[in-house]
C-alpha cells in the first residue's frame, strides 16, 4: 500500500478512487508474492488467491483489478496508520470509502515526502 501511495503521491494526486488505486496496489502486491508468498497472519484469504491467480495467469488484470477493488482494502486502510495496538500521529490519507465515489484523499504532507530527494530510499523501504 504505501508503496502505491508514495508513486500517486509523486504524481501530486490528491484524490484517488478504490478503482484507480487497485491496480498499483495489486501489482505491487502480486510482484511481493512472488517473492514471498505469506502476507499476513491469516490462513485464507480471497483478496491474496486473486493475487496468487493473477501470477499463475487464472486470472487477467481487469478481474484482478475488480477483485482488488472488493476485497484488497477491507483491512489494510483501516490498519495502515496503526502501529502495534496504537494510531500513528501522523496520517498520510483521509479514508473516503464512504460516498458516490469511494477513495482516499492524499494529505499534503505525503505529497511533500513523495517529492523529497529521499523519495526513492523512501520507496526502498516500503518494499523491505
Amino acid at each position: 500500500m504505501a508503496e502505491s501511495l508514495l508513486a500517486l503521491a509523486e504524481d501530486e494526486r490528491e484524490f484517488v478512487s478504490l478503482e484507480d488505486l487497485s491496480l498499483p496496489f495489486a501489482s505491487a502486491l502480486c510482484r511481493h508474492l512472488k517473492a514471498e508468498d505469506r502476507q499476513n497472519t491469516q490462513g485464507k484469504s480471497r483478496f491474496l488467491d486473486a493475487c496468487r491467480d493473477f501470477n499463475q495467469g487464472k486470472i487477467d488484470s481487469s478481474s484482478l483489478q475488480a477483485q482488488t477493488a472488493k476485497l484488497g482494502f477491507l483491512n489494510v486502510i483501516d490498519a495502515f496508520h496503526r502501529v502495534g495496538s496504537a494510531d500513528t500521529p501522523q496520517r498520510f490519507f483521509q479514508d473516503e470509502r464512504t460516498g458516490s465515489r469511494p477513495g482516499i484523499r492524499i494529505r499534503p504532507e505525503l505529497i511533500a515526502m513523495a517529492r523529497d530527494t529521499h523519495a526513492r530510499s523512501l520507496a526502498q523501504e516500503c518494499e523491505a
